[in-house]
C-alpha cells in the first residue's frame, strides 16, 4: 500500500478550495476576540522603582569618626536589597497593606477567617512583586482590577517596607542606648549612695572625741578617700557613657530625615490595562483560528485520500 501524494501543492490547493470556510472562520475568531477582550475584565499594573540606601552610612562609627576616613557608599548593596526583598514577601508587610488599605472589605474576605486570609496570601503572591533589577535596584508592582487602588497599594507597600527595614536598625541602637540608660542609672545610684556614706564619715569625723585613736582616725580618713576616689572615677564613666548615649540616639528619634528606601517616582494610576492592546487581541484570536481551521481541513482532507487509496 503507497501513501497518497500531499505536498506542498496540494496543501495550498486544498486550503485554496476553502477559503471562504477559512475567511468565515477568521472573521467569526476576530470578533471573538474582540468581545473577549470587551468582556473580559481588565487588570491594570502599578509599578515603581526604589533605590535602597546603605544603612550604615547613617552609623555612629561613620558619623563620629576620631580618626580614619573611610569612604561609604550611598547606596545599599546586594545584601541590602536581599533584605528588603524578604520585607517584601513577609506576612508583616501583606497584613499591614491589607489593614491600611481595608483590602479584606474590598475583596470580600474576612480577616478573622482561617481560608480568606489564606486567600489574600495567594493573591499578594500572585498580584504583588518585589524584584531586584540588574541596577541595584529593586521594582515594586501591584495588578488590580482598580487603577488607582494598585498605585496605592504600590505606594503604601513601600512606606510600610521603609519603616520596617528602618525600624530594624532603629530598634538596634535603641536597645544599646537602653543598656547604655540603665548604666548610667545604675552609676548615679551608686554615687548617690557614697555620698550618702560620705556625709555620714564627715560627721562622724566632725563629732570625734579628742581621745579617739590615732588608728580609728586614719580608717575614718582612708574611707573617705576612697568613696570620693571612688565617686570621681564614677563620674568620669558616667561623662563616657552619656556621651556614648549621645552617638547611639543620633538619628533614632522622629527628628531623623533619613529614609532607608528612596522611592524615585510615586506608583501612578496605569491609564492602559494590563496585556496586549485590543487590535492584537483581535489579530491574535484570527491567526489562531485560522490556523487551528486550516489544520483541520488539511488533516480531514489527507485521511479522505488516505481511504480513496486503500479502496
Amino acid at each position: 500500500m503507497s501513501n497518497p501524494r500531499f505536498d506542498l501543492v496540494d496543501i495550498a490547493q486544498t486550503l485554496t478550495s476553502r477559503k471562504k470556510l477559512l475567511l468565515i472562520v477568521l472573521v467569526i475568531s476576530s470578533i471573538l476576540g474582540a468581545v473577549f477582550y470587551v468582556a473580559w475584565p481588565k487588570k491594570y499594573k502599578a509599578e515603581a522603582d526604589l533605590i535602597v540606601s546603605n544603612p550604615l552610612y547613617t552609623d555612629r562609627n561613620n558619623l563620629f569618626r576620631t580618626t580614619d576616613t573611610r569612604f561609604v557608599d550611598y547606596f545599599g548593596g546586594d545584601d541590602d536589597i536581599d533584605r528588603v526583598l524578604v520585607i517584601g514577601s513577609s506576612d508583616s508587610l501583606r497584613n499591614a497593606v491589607a489593614d491600611k488599605l481595608n483590602l479584606w472589605e474590598i475583596y470580600k474576605l474576612d480577616k478573622t477567617d482561617k481560608e480568606d486570609r489564606l486567600k489574600m496570601k495567594e493573591k499578594f503572591q500572585d498580584d504583588f512583586k518585589m524584584e531586584r533589577t540588574e541596577y541595584t535596584t529593586a521594582k515594586v508592582y501591584y495588578t488590580d482590577k482598580d487603577p488607582d487602588r494598585a498605585a496605592e497599594v504600590v505606594n503604601t507597600a513601600i512606606d510600610i517596607c521603609e519603616s520596617l527595614y528602618r525600624g530594624y536598625y532603629l530598634r538596634m541602637r535603641d536597645n544599646v542606648a537602653n543598656s547604655l540608660k540603665n548604666k548610667i542609672s545604675d552609676i548615679d545610684g551608686t554615687i548617690e549612695g557614697n555620698l550618702k556614706e560620705l556625709a555620714k564619715l564627715a560627721e562622724k569625723r566632725s563629732s570625734r572625741s579628742p581621745k579617739s585613736s590615732i588608728e580609728e582616725h586614719l580608717i575614718l580618713q582612708t574611707k573617705i578617700e576612697e568613696l570620693n576616689a571612688i565617686n570621681k572615677q564614677l563620674i568620669e564613666d558616667k561623662a563616657k557613657h552619656t556621651s556614648l548615649l549621645n552617638e547611639f540616639m543620633t538619628g533614632v528619634d522622629e527628628k531623623d530625615q533619613n529614609r532607608y528606601l528612596y522611592q524615585v517616582t510615586p506608583a501612578q494610576p496605569p491609564l492602559k490595562p494590563k496585556g496586549v492592546g485590543l487590535a492584537l487581541t483581535v489579530v491574535g484570536a484570527g491567526l489562531f483560528g485560522l490556523f487551528f481551521t486550516a489544520i483541520y481541513i488539511l488533516i480531514v482532507s489527507y485521511y479522505r485520500r488516505l481511504i480513496t487509496v486503500e479502496r
